[in-house]
């Protein structure tokens, strides 16, 4: 990266804090500043929300401003995350009476992390771990931010420590769960709490001919005997759609479970 191009962003940024909200001009060099920073999910997800945060402003913002402080080329080209005592001041606002506030130093604190979000229990303090939990409960709240707290249920669930995910979240959560079969798997996770949810999502997902879907309904099937609430209609669907995705082995399983001599696992399956 040219020292030219480093100093034409950094002053783009600095610019904005002083009354010249040219935030058409932000827009611009934040793609840019996002190439000097980490590439894990954490990351780039936190740089989907600062854009996304941008798109709000409209005059001064002392979120923004406060935000802006960590976005130059010296703290995103550094090499080494963000100091633990860093992190602490920036996520002790999260109690702050301005949400959008408390969420920008949060935001700041995941750009610069660098991967160490990934293995909180090894690398972070439990009183850093526990910030990051109350934050969470904020960025649901947000729909700048709702990628972002979809992204830490997924990438590191142990540090999320969350066991029921709000309903409203549940489609996003599953949505992004299927773009790598790693993070797939912890959706299994969070449908062993809330099996009937996201059934629901996986199923209007093998609706778009997503195999990878249609692979983690089976396994729910092995670790979910009965869904509460469910007259099995989304099995049905299953089955209607086995001309383009490979589902004998879920149909196979159905038809155990549906003739099974077990009480428990003697479930009807009408109309196919």
């Amino acid at each position: 990266m040219s020292v030219l191009s480093c100093t034409a962003c950094n002053l783009a940024i600095a610019a904005s804090r002083y009354g010249l909200e040219d935030w058409k001009a932000v827009e611009e060099v934040l793609p840019i500043m996002e190439k000097w920073s980490g590439k894990d999910r954490i990351t780039v997800a936190a740089w989907r929300s600062v854009r996304a945060f941008v798109k709000t402003l409209q005059g001064p913002s002392d979120a923004w401003n406060q935000l802006s402080l960590m976005l130059d080329s010296k703290h995103l080209m550094a090499k080494k995350p963000l100091s633990l005592k860093k992190q602490l001041a920036l996520l002790s606002h999260v109690n702050d009476t301005d949400q959008r506030y408390a969420i920008t130093n949060f935001l700041a604190a995941a750009l610069l992390q660098k991967s160490q979000w990934l293995n909180p229990l090894s690398e972070l303090s439990p009183d850093v771990v526990q910030l990051i939990r109350k934050h969470i409960a904020l960025l649901m709240n947000h729909t700048w931010t709702r990628p972002l707290a979809a992204t830490i249920l997924l990438s590191a669930p142990e540090m999320a420590c969350i066991k029921t995910i709000p309903k409203d979240i549940i489609p996003l959560l599953v949505r992004l769960g299927l773009e790598d079969n790693s993070t797939a798997e912890i959706l299994l996770t969070y449908g062993a709490n809330q099996p009937t949810e996201i059934i629901q999502e996986l199923v209007s997902a093998v609706d778009e001919s997503n195999e990878l879907a249609a692979r983690l309904l089976a396994k729910m099937l092995d670790n979910v005997k009965e869904v509460p609430g469910s007259d099995l209609t989304q099995y049905r669907v299953l089955v209607h759609y086995m001309d383009f995705t490979d589902l004998k082995q879920l149909v196979v399983r159905l038809v155990q479970m549906a003739y099974s001599k077990d009480p428990r696992e003697n479930q009807r399956f009408e109309g196919c």
